[in-house]
């Protein structure tokens, strides 16, 4: 909008300096007329003319000087406004390389997880909250190695304790509400990254599946960014060798 107001100005200076000096020198000599003479071979009207026509030529002066430095201006702002497009049509390509080679990547670390219905992969969110500081317009990572902070699984963490102390501390019933739950709490550490459960009956062999693909998925997000030392692990290694049959024990009966 500038340039275009500058612009704007710049051609209204360029006529005005052409019109002005002229009307004004036409205006000079129709008052004074009968004070000059136009024989042109007499010197002094030659040597003359300039002390004559001062006034014009020094408005002709100023109005060229005025416009010149206007007209550079103009040029100097015209040039980095195409400058600052080239950079941004630069950085948004950047962007698009950028993001489609995180999440070609993220396909790949995630293999045949694509493939499971119960689970649902939103990419552009997972870009996002990786490379938080990347926008079309401006671009500060251009690694695959996020610079987010550590990230924690303390609800993953916290239900897999609640499951180990139902199931083999407890020993009660698992119900539909409480793998619902338990499914919910598991989501809030994955959603955050473009990963979601969608368990169609609640029943105890999707937590299962759950469990395992969330354990699968940690080591794709630790590719990305660093993973704050939890105990996970071993919690993970605890449900695999004592929570996980007896979970299945009714499904394992089903097929025996």
């Amino acid at each position: 909008m500038i340039t275009i107001k500058l612009k704007n100005i710049f051609y209204v200076l360029c006529i005005l300096t052409i019109l002005c000096p002229i009307l004004i020198a036409f205006t000079q000599a129709y008052y004074v007329h009968h004070e000059l003479s136009f024989d042109v071979t007499i010197l002094s009207n030659w040597v003359g003319a300039v002390d004559t026509f001062t006034l014009p030529i020094e408005v002709f002066k100023i109005l060229v000087t005025i416009t010149t430095v206007l007209g550079l201006y103009y040029k100097i702002s015209q040039t980095e406004r195409q400058i600052s497009q080239a950079v941004l049509r630069d950085t948004f390509a950047m962007y698009i390389e950028h993001r489609k080679y995180v999440l070609e990547t993220l396909d790949g670390k995630l293999d045949s997880l694509i493939s499971e219905a119960i689970l649902h992969i939103e990419r552009p969110k997972f870009y996002i909250s990786m490379f938080p500081e990347n926008e079309p317009t401006k671009m500060m990572n251009y690694t695959e190695t996020s610079k987010v902070m550590p990230i924690q699984f303390d609800c993953f963490l916290y239900a897999l304790r609640e499951i180990y102390n139902n199931v083999e501390v407890q020993k009660k019933a698992v119900s539909k509400e409480l793998v619902e739950s338990w499914i919910s709490k598991i989501g809030k550490d994955f959603d955050p990254f473009g990963f979601s459960f969608q368990p169609m009956d609640f029943t105890c062999l999707e937590l299962v599946k759950v469990i395992e693909i969330a354990e699968e998925l940690i080591p794709v997000i630790n590719y990305f960014c660093p993973i704050y030392p939890t105990p996970i692990e071993t919690q993970l290694k605890l449900f695999n060798e004592l929570i996980k049959d007896e979970l299945l024990t009714p499904y394992n009966r089903q097929i025996f």
